[in-house]
């Protein structure tokens, strides 16, 4: 991984501690928790990453330019909010 990951990982970050924030701070083990959820999403050293709609970027061909972290970080938030944030609400 390497700056567009790390920005992209600094929004959903961010969320999480927006999710939590009426408890509190988050923990390192709610930041974990939820970080884990996105692995199965995630491609940061292999495979492809599928931002939907057939658009496909390999792993290595993801830059540390505006243009993908705002599509990586849409991507991982819109993917937070379905597999963690709306899913805590159920």
């Amino acid at each position: 991984m390497h700056g567009v990951g790390v920005v992209s990982l600094g929004f959903v970050m961010d969320a999480i501690a927006d999710r939590v924030r009426e408890t509190g701070m988050p923990t390192e083990e709610q930041f974990q928790k939820d970080l884990t959820a996105l692995k199965p999403v995630c491609r940061w050293t292999e495979g492809h990453w599928e931002f939907g709609l057939g658009y496909l970027r390999k792993s290595n061909e993801v830059q540390n330019t505006p243009k993908d972290i705002q599509v990586l970080a849409n991507y991982l938030l819109v993917q937070y909010k379905q597999l963690v944030w709306n899913a805590s609400k159920s």
